[in-house]
């Protein structure tokens, strides 16, 4: 539902996403979008109307289950992997290896990547080329 008048009236525009969606798994700012994570994938808009499927490079949708975000990067989990969004052609690639413990949270501070896990306490993974 979006609303332009600070909630007095809404409009649905989950008809305008690219695909049906039956869970929205989260949600989050970047610069001038919005990134919405569901059950088939992600999806960002700058208008809250028009909305764009993210995938890799090789097309394939990730399903994320959280997001982390620092300034306009928009950082993403998914099957123990976590992947940032590259701003200039808006796919996916994958920063770290894949994570032998089950993901509780990420959080980014500049070059740094922080995972918190259930069982090893919080990783942590430069972000540094």
């Amino acid at each position: 539902m979006r609303s332009i008048d600070e909630g007095l009236t809404w409009t649905d525009v989950s008809g305008n996403l690219p695909f049906h969606v039956d869970n929205y798994r989260a949600i989050t700012f970047a610069g001038n979008f919005v990134y919405v994570a569901t059950d088939k994938g992600v999806v960002m808009s700058a208008n809250g109307t028009d909305w764009h499927k993210l995938t890799t490079a090789k097309g394939k949708s990730l399903i994320i289950t959280m997001f982390a975000v620092d300034g306009t990067a928009v950082y993403g989990e998914t099957r123990k992997r976590i992947y940032r969004l590259n701003s200039e052609n808006h796919t996916w690639e994958q920063v770290t290896p894949r994570i032998r413990y089950m993901i509780t949270c990420i959080d980014v501070d500049d070059n740094t990547l922080y995972v918190g896990t259930r069982t090893k306490g919080v990783l942590r993974y430069s972000l540094e080329n």
